[in-house]
This record gives structure tokens, sequence and C-alpha cells, in this order.
């Protein structure tokens, strides 16, 4: 008999995501939801459920312990063995899969294979009880639920285990057993995520069962949890195979969250039912309207914390614990975004000593004694990232210079936050060294000037701006968001003002790996999306004939205006050896106005003889895309490049976690998965680049460039691909 496979989901907790939206990729033909998934109120559950229904063969459900909030547990299981049986109804008269409810029940999947579930409750200890009863949802939340009762349950289910396992393997010893519960049933240390093995209300989570029969039956032979908001996968001493696949749930803390960066910090992260937002505002009675409007499937908890006032650091401190503390978890980013600039016209020789202190003590101390009291309270993930707001007015080198320095100005203000830089020092070493968050990372981030509030100016930049102009966006129209920023003069928002050193570097220093040209012509190249013209110049000026590709008329019209005086008098930031710079041959300059996925611009090139660019240049362009348009990116890339021509690839962002929105998108692993693979280039873990698959490229070189942009220098790669042999080309060009 062919193996069973089972996909195994747990913790998605939908009823924080008002729709009950959420799509779960089919990997296997039963599916086991292993609480958490839900509330036993919320009819979008059973819909849920029944959506499943038409692509499973089988769901099996167990409880959790936030389905019954604000219920009994009788009525949760009620409402459940309810919807079990209508289910079961329909199932007999049509195709719809068949809904498993896991309450101390047995499934017999075949005749050699049984499933065994239960919610499997953990035992609490007497020093636990107090805490865990505080705490956690299932005493403050749970109708008629006590830590008595909860510890009953367990023994009620750790008996039935017993004796299921110990039944089946006596009287059925071909049958192999899978083991279901919600709760962790081992302290194994690779069960368990690092930052919750000491906390006070681990009892609460986690039980161990390596004691008991059931689990050192030899016919269980895997057992898969949620609960934990950890996944893991690993074969035990006893040959069980331990699984867990849960939703992660990031936790942020942000101050200063009413206007500004915070609020659009707050706004962003909203947009993900997986995290949970502390949302920190001076005072709970100003115009908060902006913040209480965000909505979005995030859980939000909006909090106060003057910065300026060290008991309302403390006090806050105090309320993110108890948020915190009763789902586990901890926080994985702190967003020291609160600051002031008071009297900027003041300088050292007239500042007002009063303004001084109130900057200090809400840019440098209200930061430190965040940390502290979040710290004090075990409140920081040991891996935890703070980043500290600064500005380039409290750098040392920023401010030193000739006479006239614009840098050197807010007097007051340039001295808070030096003050902060020193702090941001200290706190990296005192985290990892005196806390033991060895993994903690204390970040300084200047974000230039920003408008904060609707009477200031417009800054020159705005966080969030590019990704909110694409938020919900159809695909279909991305070609014209990006030129609705070009006709409103917001190329800022990319435009690096220079030539790409990494190509630069490939094309002087890697002929190796350079198409030839032939007698009489020279090679061709496309830069699509190329922005204000400054790589289409560059190389035309080693000697190919250039197109660049954009999609509106008015940076059509910019970067004919920039090679018209590039061209004319070349400047030596296009060449990588500026002091003796190699000359080449002029190539052409042409650039186009067109979409990049139709074919329409092609028959604005007029080829001597078809065949294709020789080289083609992404830098910016493959991670302004949406990952669902990233295939057909690659299906143009391969229709477009000639046979012995190069697809150059400037891999940027990689320092960006995968599971953050774009533009940029994030690319960790994207090329290799398009083009070595032919994969979607939706890629969500660490990608193997040892062996090609199935796609239409090979990669003939790949290395870390001796200068990139800023904001990729020392993570950006370059890519250098080729198409295989026998690839067939589609294009007219």
């Amino acid at each position: 008999m062919a193996p069973v496979a089972f996909q195994i989901m747990s913790d998605l907790h939908l009823e924080t995501h008002p729709t009950y939206d959420y799509e779960i990729k089919l990997s296997a033909p039963y599916l086991a939801l292993l609480g958490d998934i839900g509330h036993v109120g919320d009819e979008g559950l059973y819909k849920f459920f029944e959506k499943l229904l038409k692509r499973y063969w089988v769901v099996f459900f167990l409880l959790g312990n936030h389905e019954p909030t604000y219920q009994t547990w009788q009525i949760a299981k009620d409402r459940i063995r309810a919807f079990e049986r209508r289910l079961q109804h329909l199932h007999s008269n049509s195709t719809i899969g068949k809904f498993v409810f896991l309450d101390q029940t047995r499934y017999d999947v075949t005749d050699t294979l049984t499933v065994l579930g239960c919610t499997l409750f953990t035992n609490v200890p007497p020093e636990q009880a107090t805490d865990i009863r505080d705490r956690m949802v299932d005493f403050k939340g749970i109708r008629e639920w006590t830590v008595n009762d909860h510890n009953a349950a367990h023994q009620s289910d750790v008996e039935w285990l017993n004796s299921q396992v110990a039944s089946i393997s006596a009287a059925e010893p071909h049958r192999e057993i899978v083991v279901f519960t919600h709760h962790c049933p081992t302290k194994d240390e690779r069960a368990l995520d690092p930052r919750h093995v000491d906390s006070p209300v681990s009892s609460g989570f986690v039980c161990d069962m390596r004691g008991e029969p059931c689990w050192q039956n030899k016919s269980v032979v895997c057992w898969g949890f949620g609960h934990t908001h950890y996944t893991c996968d690993f074969i035990d001493e006893h040959g069980t195979r331990v699984v867990a696949n849960q939703k992660a749930m990031p936790v942020y803390c942000i101050t200063g969250t009413n206007r500004g960066l915070g609020l659009e910090f707050v706004r962003q992260l909203a947009a993900s039912a997986d995290n949970t937002i502390l949302a920190a505002t001076r005072s709970l009675e100003s115009d908060l309207t902006d913040l209480k409007a965000i909505t979005g499937p995030a859980k939000i908890h909006i909090l106060q914390c003057d910065t300026s006032d060290v008991e309302s650091i403390r006090s806050f401190a105090f309320k993110a614990k108890s948020i915190l503390d009763a789902s586990g978890l901890k926080i994985d980013v702190l967003l020291n975004n609160a600051g002031i600039n008071k009297k900027s016209h003041q300088t050292s020789l007239d500042f007002d000593p009063e303004s001084l202190l109130e900057q200090i003590q809400v840019n440098v101390i209200g930061p430190a004694k965040v940390v502290e009291f979040l710290n004090a309270g075990s409140l920081l993930s040991p891996n935890v990232r703070i980043v500290n707001f600064t500005s380039g007015l409290g750098s040392m080198t920023e401010s030193l210079g000739a006479p006239g320095n614009t840098a050197r100005k807010c007097c007051t203000y340039s001295i808070s936050k030096a003050g902060l830089n020193m702090l941001a020092v200290h706190q990296s070493g005192d985290l990892r060294e005196k806390a033991g968050l060895h993994g903690a990372v204390v970040i300084l981030m200047d974000p230039g000037w920003v408008k904060t509030h609707p009477t200031m100016s417009a800054p020159k930049f705005e966080i969030g701006r590019l990704i909110s102009h694409f938020t919900n966006r159809p695909l279909e129209d991305q070609a014209s968001g990006w030129a609705e920023l070009w006709d409103t003069d917001q190329s800022d928002l990319w435009d690096r003002g220079r030539p790409s050193a990494p190509l630069i570097e490939l094309v002087e220093s890697h002929p190796e790996v350079l198409p030839k040209p032939t007698a009489g012509r020279r090679l061709k190249a496309l830069v699509p999306g190329c922005g204000k013209g400054y790589d289409v110049v560059m190389l035309a000026l080693h000697a190919f004939d250039t197109y660049g590709l954009e999609v509106s008329s008015a940076a059509i019209k910019t970067a004919e205006a920039y090679a018209a005086h590039e061209l004319g008098e070349p400047r030596p930031i296009n060449y990588g050896n500026k002091d003796d710079p190699a000359v080449s041959e002029l190539g052409l300059v042409k650039f186009i106005e067109g979409d990049f996925f139709s074919r329409d611009w092609e028959k604005d090139i007029n080829f001597q003889d078809a065949g294709g660019f020789d080289l083609i240049y992404d830098y910016t362009f493959l991670c302004a895309l949406p990952p669902e348009m990233r295939q057909g990116w690659a299906r143009r890339m391969s229709e477009l490049l000639a046979p012995g021509g190069i697809l150059v690839c400037l891999e940027f962002p990689l320092h960006k976690d995968m599971k953050y929105p774009g533009p940029p998108w994030p690319l960790q692993g994207v090329y290799w998965d398009l083009l070595a693979e032919g994969g979607t280039g939706v890629v969500r873990e660490l990608v193997d680049e040892s062996s090609g698959g199935n796609g239409a490229f090979e990669r003939i070189l790949r290395y870390k460039p001796k200068e990139s942009y800023p904001q990729g220098q020392g993570k950006d790669m370059v890519g250098v691909w080729s198409l295989k042999q026998g690839e067939v080309k589609s294009s007219n060009l």
C-alpha cells in the first residue's frame, strides 16, 4: 500500500482575520489542523472548513485553547460536533471531503494506519499555577475553567492515549499510529523555542510525555502538535517523528505611533495577520484618530508610553508584559521612534538648558529606559532587533567640515542624537553580555527629514510611500503605477544618481563572460526599467548599442536629457579606473517607452539581424515586480536574450527579510529558483543553489562586487546567466 501523506498546520489564529480568508497550499490529501485555527463562535470558521473540504480527502481538527474563548469547553465541543454531523451528511451525498473532530478520537485511515487525536491539556505544577491562572487566556477567557479542571483534563487525555496505544499495538501489531495533539508533548530541546524554556508559564504550553507508555511504544511513528508557535521536525530516540508546523507571530513594539514614522510603521505592519503590534503613544487622550483608524488583521494594542516620564515607561512595560505573557510571546523588533526637536534655531552660544534637558530625556533616556524595563520583564527575544531612530545631525563625521556646513545646526537636538548614538553602542554590548540576549542587534537608523504633522511642509521622503503606492494594486496596473510616480516627479524613491559600479566592474574586469562582437556589428544591450539612463549611457561608453526601456514618457525625456549631456562630456563615474578611463568606441543609445511584458515596443528597434540582445541588465527591475509576475519576467528574459548572450543580475535586496512586502521585494534565492530551477520565484525558505533544475538558464558566474550602492554594499551579489543550449526562442527581434 502506498504511504499516506499528511499536511499539518496550527495556530493560524484566523479569529484575528475578519474574513477567514486564508489560503493553504495543498501538499497532501490529508490535512490536520492542530488547534488555535479560529473561534468556534465565528461562522467564518465553518466556511473556512467547508472550503478546505472541497480540496482535501479528510480534514482533521482538534481544539486549541483559543477556539473556546468566551465559551465553555462543552459549548465549543458541541458546536464542532454539530458541524461534524452536518458534514457527515454532505459527505455521504457528495464528493466533499470528510471532517473528523479529534476529541479523544480514533480514526483508521487505512488497514495499517490509525490517527489518534486529542487536545492533550498540560499538567500545571503548583509553583506555576498562579502565574498561569493570571496570565494565560485559558483561565481568563474560557468560562468555567480552572487550573484544576485543566490538570484533570490532562490526566484524562494521558490515560486515553496510553490505553488506545496499548490496545492497538496488542490487538493489531501491524498497525502504525500517528498522534495529533494541540499542546506540545515533549520537553526535548529540539521541540522548544529557546526563548521560552525557562518561562514561568511554560507548563501552560508543554507537558513531557516521554516517560509515558504511549510515547515509548514502537507503534507510534509520528506525533504532531501546535500551540508553542515554534516549528520543528526531528526523529527522537524511539524513532518517532516529532513535527510541528505553526504559523509565526512576530511581535513589534513601536514608540511614538500617533503620527509620522511610527504611525506609518503600524499601518504597514497591520496588513499581516501574523503580526502583533504594541503601539505606544505619549498620551491616550491626545488625537489618536489616525492610529485608531488603522484597520487590518494584525493584533494592535494601543498603550500609553510617555518617554519623557520614567514611571510612564515602567507602567507601559508592565502592561506589555501582561499582554505578551498570556500568549508566551516576546518582542522581536523594537522601534524606538519617539523623539522631539525643539528650539532648533538656538546655537551653543545661546541655547536654553531646559530645552536641552528635555530633548536628552525624550531622545536618550527614554529609549534607554524602554529597553531597560522591557528587558527586566523578560519581554525581549534573544534575537531582538532594536532600532534607535537617530539623525545625521548627531554624527561627528557629518557635522565636521567647512564653516556653514548644513549638518551643523539644531544644536540641542544634535547633542541629544549624539548621545543616542553612544547609547546604542552600550546597549548592543550590554544586551548580549549582561542580559544574555546573545543574538540581540541594536541598529541606528537615520530616516532623513520626515513630515510628522499636517502643518509641516512636505518632506523629501516618507517611509512606506513606495510600498503603500502599490499595495492592493492589480497586476495589470503595475506599469501604470510606475508611470504615475514618474509623472508626479517621485523618482527620488529609487533613483541612485549614478551608473552601477558592479556592472562597470563586470564589463571591464570579466571579459571572459562577455559575448564577442562579430565584424561590423557591435554588441546589443537592454536595460529594462532603465530609470534616468545611467547604465544605458555607461554601456554605450563601453561600445554597446544600448536600449533603455521605461514605462513613462516623462522618464524617457529625463533619460534622453541625461544621455545628451553625459555622452558629450563623460564623467569618471562611468569607468572603473576613474583616473585613467578605458575609452572605447561609442555605442548607440536609444530610449523606448513601453511595457517590458508587451511586445509592442520591439517594433521600435531596427536590428540589422535578428537574434535578441547580447547583454540584458537587471538591477531594480525584478525586485520592483510582485512575486506573481516573476515567471513572466523569466519567460521574457529567455525570449529577449540572444543565443550566447548573458543576463546580468545585480541581486538586490538580499538583506531584506522574505516576509516583508515590496517594492523592493526581497530576492534571496529568487533568481536561482526562476532561472536555474524553472520555478515560480516565490521563495519562502533557504534555497539550495548547488545544482540546477529544469530552468531555461545556467549560471556561469556569481561573485560579490567590490563596490555597490550603499543600500546593498557588502550584501549584493552579481549573477551572470546564459541560456542553456537548445532552448527555443520565440521573440521576433
